[in-house]
């Protein structure tokens, strides 16, 4: 069989394998990235390294990054020392580029390194590369060695500047390179049909070889040109060695891996060898119905070799645009032609293509593998199973990194014991491991299965606790339930306290909660639902850092009118945080929360009560000051007690004095007039309700029968004894139907025993 060597391939093996570096900077944290990213020297003939340290089990959220503006040359090489690709630290991130002039001299490469978008494959949208109308030229782009994957979008995306004439004007990428690497789990969101990596600019030369892409069912190619007139750039394309898992998710029509139209010209080269494409069928992996209109290359022009390509589902070219195109296509075979069946590979449902290298296929094309070298194994990896179970409340529990559906021996694992505890909290201890360890995050080399139990006791008597642990970075909402609650492991939902929206005092409140609305009278302030972030203060020790919701306060809602009589003060409206939970039961409460800022704020928080959400009464204020955590806690009047519902109000009061960041940390200035200017930002974190005495109540506990207040071999009996017939007494009919069918049965007594196992 003859063997195609094009010479895009040779020129990569051209390529130094090292680059000296003006200077290599190691992270490990998102502010060290930041800062060595933000250090980049940005002169001709530079080259500045980012070596990020550690190996899957690292991860760092680089947030949404955007270089600083006029590019003009240098290199940016961000890599790791991992080379093993199931092995690269994980970095989250949306690079944003400015402007980098219409010369192209400035080039990056990102090797050795996981990149996913910095919200994940379910936002709504998003790109990891992406230059949106700027002046964007390239000397190069390389991607080597990386698992890139959990993308809603594109890999690679530029919108290019107009002209004055609305026309796209055009700036060159001389080099785009992107060999090695694993793509999956991108272009995920069906509104969102986008290339995995889309031109919007002329290219000189592209290399996309020995890469394995699967699990991406919403792309309309893989390589695709948008926005651009005809460039009249003849580039050299080789798309070789690649393993392409893919179709049509969405059922539009014909989707190509390689789509050129009418950008490139006619004098392109393109080189497309050895490649294995495969459009899943019906009860194989796929994310969805994938049909067989697929297609590898829509280009209107240019010279192409199209050899040793293995094709299920696809067509090499688009019916009827293949007059005029210069083909030299030979040995394109079926999967029965080539010998390869699904099966082959080692588990494809779950999206693994690894494959022996005793197949044909590893010496096909004249001695050398056809498809990513990725694929190929000298054996298969022995599975090694992870069960991890928890004894102790239902909020304690685990993690796992990396999070893999699979683990296979000699796997390095972190996991890490878990309950809610923080630096400010302690709701439950861990007690240890059942093989006896004590530490509650440990490492493990798997060699074999393992079975363990990670051991609590509880600590705190909890009423209902936020952490906010669930709320997400930047996201919005309009009510937000406890993460800990009394009862929550018997899926009893008395005790889950909520935090509704932050809203301005009116005089239309109602009892509802929902209808409570921000001033309507000022047309530029919009109902706004509150806001959460992650690790408030950054500049503290991960330990002392919390998430929070913050209140943000308009200064048109704290002024109230457009003009300013600080001496005349007239009940200004607060953006204030509203907690309602049930107190049923319980007696000896508690409520605690922690206040603080980075911006500007009311020096005085405070809390009130209310049994019926309208009428408050003050209960404690605190103190803040800038960049710490304060306390804002009290204890409960027993008129409180035994209530189905509770109202805690926390507010700020701007009529005693502000806090205003002015720099450092700690500095502040208390200048009312300007405070009531800005918008204020007033976080509350760590909300915790407690009792001292709690009588459960009836209906509160699934399996307690025989209402004791616990979950006992005696539940069973009683059970048992209600199906026969003998009418025990007491037995509540509520906690007894375990499977929640309005019938009790045999199976509410195997659930009930399954509650005292604790599965």
């Amino acid at each position: 069989m003859k063997k195609f060597f094009p010479f895009v391939l040779v020129a990569m093996l051209m390529l130094p394998l090292s680059v000296k570096a003006d200077w290599v900077k190691e992270v490990t944290t998102k502010a060290e990235f930041t800062s060595a990213l933000n250090a980049f020297e940005n002169v001709p003939g530079c080259v500045d390294k980012i070596i990020v340290k550690g190996d899957e089990s690292t991860v760092i959220n680089l947030g949404n990054y955007t270089m600083a503006s006029n590019i003009v040359g240098g290199k940016l090489i961000v890599t790791s020392e991992q080379t093993d690709i199931n092995k690269v630290p994980q970095i989250q991130l949306g690079f944003n580029f400015t402007d980098t002039g219409d010369d192209p001299k400035f080039s990056m490469e990102w090797s050795n390194l996981g990149l996913q978008y910095r919200s994940g494959a379910t936002a709504s949208s998003g790109q990891i590369f992406y230059s949106n109308i700027k002046k964007c030229a390239f000397d190069s782009i390389i991607i080597r060695n990386c698992d890139i994957n959990n993308i809603a979008r594109c890999l690679y995306r530029t919108v290019p500047d107009t002209a004055e004439t609305g026309e796209r004007l055009t700036y060159p990428i001389n080099y785009f390179e992107m060999s090695g690497c694993k793509i999956h789990n991108i272009c995920t969101q069906s509104g969102n049909s986008w290339g995995v990596i889309y031109f919007g600019q002329c290219t000189r030369e592209i290399v996309i070889n020995n890469n394995i892409w699967y699990d991406i069912p919403y792309a309309k190619a893989l390589i695709y040109y948008g926005y651009i007139d005809s460039t009249g750039e003849d580039p050299s394309v080789s798309f070789c060695n690649n393993t392409v898992i893919w179709g049509s998710g969405d059922l539009q029509n014909k989707k190509p891996v390689f789509d050129a139209s009418t950008f490139l010209g006619d004098l392109s080269f393109y080189t497309v060898n050895n490649n294995i494409f495969m459009s899943p069928e019906g009860g194989e992996y796929i994310q969805n119905e994938y049909n067989d209109s697929a297609i590898v290359m829509r280009a209107t022009g240019g010279l192409h070799e199209f050899n040793n390509n293995i094709m299920r589902g696809f067509q090499p070219y688009e019916a009827g645009i293949t007059d005029g195109l210069d083909i030299a296509e030979s040995n394109t075979m079926t999967l029965e032609e080539a010998g390869l069946a699904w099966t082959d590979f080692y588990n494809p449902d779950q999206g693994d293509f690894r494959m022996l290298k005793a197949h044909p296929l590893y010496t096909l094309a004249d001695g050398e593998p056809i498809g990513s070298t990725l694929m190929y194994v000298d054996e298969f990896p022995v599975e090694c199973k992870v069960n991890i179970t928890v004894d102790g409340p239902a909020y304690a529990g685990y993690t796992i990194t990396p999070n893999k559906p699979k683990y296979y021996k000699d796997d390095v694992i972190t996991i890490k014991a878990t309950a809610h505890n923080n630096y400010y909290r302690m709701l439950a201890t861990f007690d240890g491991w059942s093989d006896g360890e004590t530490e509650p995050e440990r490492q493990i080399t798997l060699t074999e299965d393992i079975d363990l139990t990670a051991k609590f006791t509880e600590v705190a008597k909890v009423l209902t606790f936020f952490d906010f642990t669930g709320t997400g970075i930047g996201s919005r909402m309009s009510s937000y339930d406890a993460d800990v609650y009394y009862g929550m492991e018997n899926a009893d939902d008395t005790y889950k306290g909520t935090v509704y929206e932050m809203m301005c005092d009116t005089t239309n409140q109602s009892l509802g909660m929902a209808s409570y609305e921000y001033i309507s009278s000022i047309s530029d302030i919009a109902t706004r639902q509150f806001e959460t972030r992650s690790g408030k203060f950054a500049e503290d020790d991960a330990s002392e850092q919390m998430n929070i919701i913050s209140r943000r306060t308009p200064w048109q809602i704290k002024d109230g009118v457009d003009t300013l009589d600080i001496n005349n003060y007239d009940g200004w409206q607060r953006d204030h945080a509203i907690f309602k939970f049930s107190t049923k039961g319980a007696k000896g409460l508690n409520f605690s929360c922690y206040v603080g800022t980075d911006n500007n704020a009311s020096k005085y928080q405070q809390l009130y009560y209310s049994l019926d959400g309208e009428n408050w009464t003050f209960l404690t204020e605190t103190e803040l000051e800038a960049w710490y955590w304060s306390e804002l806690a009290a204890d409960l009047p027993t008129e409180c007690e035994g209530k189905d519902s509770v109202f805690i109000k926390v507010i700020g009061d701007p009529t005693r004095g502000s806090v205003r960041i002015n720099g450092e940390k700690g500095e502040t200035v208390q200048t009312e007039e300007e405070y009531m200017k800005q918008e204020g930002f007033e976080y509350v974190a760590n909300v915790l309700v407690s009792y001292t005495e709690l009588d459960a109540p009836v209906g509160g506990m699934k399996g307690d029968a025989d209402e004791d207040g616990s979950v006992t071999v005696s539940d069973i009996t009683t059970i048992a004894s209600y199906i026969l017939g003998n009418n025990p007494q007491p037995f509540n009919m509520k906690n007894a139907d375990v499977d929640g069918d309005d019938a009790i049965t045999v199976s509410d007594i195997t659930g009930t025993a399954g509650i005292i196992l604790g599965n």
